[in-house]
């Protein structure tokens, strides 16, 4: 059994949460307010309350072999998506480093970096030139997880929406 640690249980990352508890796996989840800890006990999630947008926002981390961050602002201004993000991720990687490694941190990102608008496809080739502050912040959160020092991957999502929020 391997241990999970999801950094961010809104819509998303509770569904990650719940999909690791159901292939039997020990599965922690922070979330910033108590409000989503009844849904994630239902799925046998172990959930922990903490803002990782503080220093000293959070509790102690669990041991995990795991590590997905899932966090997304509350808001979407610019200093609300440094704060989650960045501060947020950055907080998370400085309290990990005194602990075991995990075996991989997987960052979920948002196509939203690559700041396409003339209908091309993108890929994992295309140049990312970030123009927007919200953009850059997202990028410079993935580099962040990248150079930690721990084994990392970024997820770049599109069309994330979840109930009540859609085109």
């Amino acid at each position: 059994m391997y241990s999970i640690f999801v950094a961010g249980a809104g819509y998303v990352g509770a569904q990650i949460a719940a999909y690791f508890r159901s292939k039997n796996q020990k599965v922690f989840a922070l979330t910033r307010t108590e409000a989503r800890h009844e849904e994630l006990r239902r799925h046998g999630v172990i959930p922990q309350t903490g803002d990782l947008s503080r220093e000293d926002g959070f509790g102690d981390l669990p041991d995990a072999h795991f590590i997905i961050l899932a966090q997304a602002p509350s808001d979407h201004g610019d200093s609300a998506y440094e704060n989650v993000y960045y501060n947020g991720t950055r907080n998370l990687l400085k309290k990990l480093s005194a602990r075991p490694k995990p075996h991989l941190i997987v960052h979920l990102s948002s196509i939203g970096v690559m700041e396409e608008d003339n209908g091309q496809w993108v890929d994992e080739e295309t140049e990312v030139q970030p123009k927007s502050r919200r953009s850059k912040i997202l990028y410079e959160t993935e580099q962040a997880v990248l150079k930690s020092g721990f084994p990392a991957i970024v997820l770049r999502l599109g069309g994330i929406y979840g109930p009540k929020r859609n085109r």
